[in-house]
């Protein structure tokens, strides 16, 4: 089964009110999507990061890295180890990865297409339920008053999605303020639903520290991207004082990123993305070392369905416990899509059809218009 197309497509929309997480001012979504045809009409999809407004720069990467593979044969793991061999001057982060990560995932899917297996079972699994988490709480309003209840409004609004549990953003002002948001969201959700905090790199260890304190008795599942990335020994640091459990760190995404991680038990959560890590297998990889050292595999995944059911595939195939679905009221990543495709959502967990591939039966019609 030979390549003989690949398409780029670019969707988006702006805001209609910024969304704010510690560091950064969210303006606009944007996706980056990878359709693959063989010579036989077989269609696979993909999806490729594109966060911070890189996603002109990771289409220009896709159409120039894939333009080789026109009369080649699909093949998803030979595939990416070419391009991530082929492209080490680049350096494997960012751009180049999220690319790659695009293009092995579109060749999984068309792999699903062409045997008639859904990626869980090619993938040496079965779908299967997985319990999952909604993103939400990032801070908008104005006032400080104001994002006291946009967070009230917006967790009551998620949970009428019956999640197993929240993920909220904390750290834009400071130590108190998200001690305080945590005791909030956590008054909200009740004591059986999982609670993630996410402070996206904005901490020292020192406030960290005073942060975990304080939510000490909240029962968080974990906390996520506390301090800067790229220093797994004070990661380690914060993990061993035993207050609440670590994870991280998406901006180190790639295998070699998270091993650094996983081998220094710098994290009690790994937090890799199929479409930003390098792809299914490398992310795959990742879940297998994590899960050889006993510490936990939850994905991050803030992009659209097509991602979304990557990171469900590799989370189910590998035995995996829990994934992340987005709530902000992006159009791309909405989970009642899945339900138009036969996607099941009942009680906290996601479960993928019977359907060949990544299971999104309807993608094509769905990205002409997302």
């Amino acid at each position: 089964m030979r390549v003989t197309a690949v398409e780029v497509i670019t969707n988006g929309f702006d805001l209609d009110e910024p969304l704010f997480d510690a560091r950064s001012r969210i303006t606009q979504r944007h996706q980056v999507l990878v359709r693959i045809e063989a010579e036989d009409g077989s269609v696979g999809w993909g999806e490729a990061a594109a966060f911070g407004g890189s996603h002109e720069l990771v289409a220009v990467a896709i159409k120039q890295l894939a333009a080789p593979l026109i009369g080649h044969p699909a093949r998803p793991r030979e595939t990416a180890r070419s391009l991530l061999r082929d492209t080490a001057h680049y350096g494997h982060v960012g751009v180049v990865v999220s690319a790659i990560s695009g293009i092995e995932i579109a060749l999984w899917d068309l792999q699903g297409a062409a045997s008639g297996l859904d990626l869980s079972a090619l993938l040496g699994g079965e779908a299967r339920p997985v319990r999952w988490y909604g993103t939400t709480g990032f801070y908008r309003g104005g006032s400080r008053a104001d994002e006291v209840t946009v967070l009230r409004d917006d967790l009551a609004a998620a949970l009428d999605s019956d999640p197993s549990g929240l993920k909220i953003k904390v750290g834009r002002h400071g130590v108190d303020e998200a001690i305080g948001r945590a005791h909030q969201a956590r008054a909200a959700l009740g004591p059986e639903r999982l609670l993630i905090l996410d402070a996206n790199n904005a901490f020292t260890v020192p406030e960290a520290l005073r942060v975990m304190s304080g939510v000490r008795e909240l029962d968080i599942l974990f906390f996520e991207e506390p301090i800067p990335f790229g220093n797994p020994d004070a990661s380690r640091e914060l993990r061993l004082s035993g207050a609440v459990p670590v994870g991280g760190y998406e901006l180190d995404p790639t295998f070699a990123g998270c091993r650094r991680y996983l081998e220094a038990r710098a994290v009690d959560y790994i937090q890799p993305d199929a479409c930003w890590s390098g792809g299914i297998a490398e992310t795959m990889a990742i879940a297998d070392l994590a899960h050889r050292l006993d510490l936990g595999f939850v994905p991050h995944n803030f992009s659209s369905i097509v991602a979304t059911a990557a990171n469900y595939h590799v989370v189910s195939a590998v035995g995996g416990d829990l994934i992340e679905l987005d709530l902000t009221g992006n159009s791309a990543s909405d989970p009642s899509v899945l339900r138009t495709m036969g996607w099941r959502m009942e009680g906290g967990y996601l479960q993928a059809p019977s359907s060949p591939g990544l299971g999104l039966v309807s993608v094509g019609e769905w990205a002409s218009h997302a």
